[in-house]
């Protein structure tokens, strides 16, 4: 399966410059974060880890990526 089964090459072609324009929002890599996303996600994982529900592991292609999305705050 290709990218290019579901989108015209008009399409790939602008998300592929609006990706490269933007690959700063898209770390690859836990290292590639800033320092508050790293604490926040610092203490997720070991929560996640302290009840079992993920297992340490190395950084490689075959791991999934995280998506980290803070959460929205309620303006009073």
């Amino acid at each position: 399966m290709n990218i290019g089964d579901y989108w015209d090459e008009d399409t790939v072609d602008k998300v592929t410059k609006l990706l490269h324009e933007y690959h700063d929002l898209f770390p690859t890599k836990f290292s590639n974060l800033n320092l508050k996303s790293k604490e926040n996600v610092r203490e997720e994982l070991d929560k996640m880890l302290t009840v079992g529900i993920i297992e340490p592991g190395e950084e490689s292609e075959w791991l999934s990526l995280m998506v980290f999305q803070e959460k929205k705050t309620k303006l009073i």
